[in-house]
């Protein structure tokens, strides 16, 4: 996402702008997006819950799933393999897409 701008800077009306203007916002997006997610997956999954003193283990938390956050906060497992599929496909394809627009800059 973040080198998809510069790829594509031949068909930009000003690039010495827009280049450094969208690498610093797509920079920032990105960063603030994956904040957003810790804080979201450390405020909906407890560590230690549900203490069961027959078995002497956790029935909740992330004892109970040996730290998998992000499948156990996830609708299911497969939309979380669908978004992880789908995300290294866009950045496939980008680079795809990119790439003859680079080597006709350089050649």
């Amino acid at each position: 996402g973040i080198l998809a701008g510069a790829n594509i800077s031949g068909d930009l009306k000003d690039p010495e702008k827009a280049i450094p203007k969208g690498t610093l916002l797509a920079i920032v997006l990105s960063t603030l997006t994956y904040i957003l997610i810790s804080v979201i997956c450390g405020a909906t999954v407890t560590k230690d819950a549900g203490w069961n003193p027959t078995t002497h283990k956790y029935m909740y938390g992330l004892n109970s799933i040996s730290g998998q956050v992000m499948p156990t906060v996830s609708y299911t497992k497969y939309t979380l393999l669908a978004g992880i599929f789908a995300a290294s496909l866009s950045s496939a394809i980008a680079s795809l897409v990119g790439a003859p627009k680079v080597f006709q800059a350089v050649a």
